[in-house]
C-alpha cells in the first residue's frame, strides 16, 4: 500500500458489553425487575502524514442508574495529536486517560 493509500483510511474499532438483571434494587429477593445495562467504546486513529497522526476514543454508556436508567451519556476517553518524526522522539498533545482509569 503506498504513502498515500494509507494516509486516507481511518482505522476504526468497537468494543460492545451488555448486562442484563432480573432483580429488584429495593427488594433484592424478589426476582421481579428486569433491567439492562450496557458499554460501548468506539476507537479511531489515522496517520495523516508521515509523522502525523491522530487518536480519537469515545465511550458510551446505558443504564446503570437509578430505576430508570437515566445513566446514559457519552464522553471522550483520549483525543490526541501525535507528531513522531522517529522512534525515540514522539511528541503527543491532547486528552489522555492513563491505563488505571480505564
Amino acid at each position: 500500500m503506498s504513502d498515500e493509500e494509507k494516509y486516507k483510511h481511518i482505522n476504526m474499532g468497537i468494543w460492545l458489553r451488555v448486562e442484563g438483571v432480573l432483580q429488584n434494587q429495593r427488594h433484592p429477593e424478589k426476582m421481579n425487575r428486569a433491567s439492562t445495562n450496557g458499554d460501548v467504546e468506539f476507537h479511531f486513529s489515522n496517520q495523516m502524514r508521515k509523522y502525523f497522526q491522530w487518536t480519537a476514543n469515545l465511550a458510551g454508556t446505558y443504564g446503570g442508574g437509578d430505576e430508570d436508567g437515566s445513566q446514559n451519556h457519552i464522553h471522550i476517553l483520549d483525543l490526541i495529536a501525535q507528531l513522531e518524526p522517529d522512534p525515540a522522539f514522539n511528541i503527543w498533545a491532547g486528552r489522555m486517560l492513563v491505563a488505571s482509569d480505564r
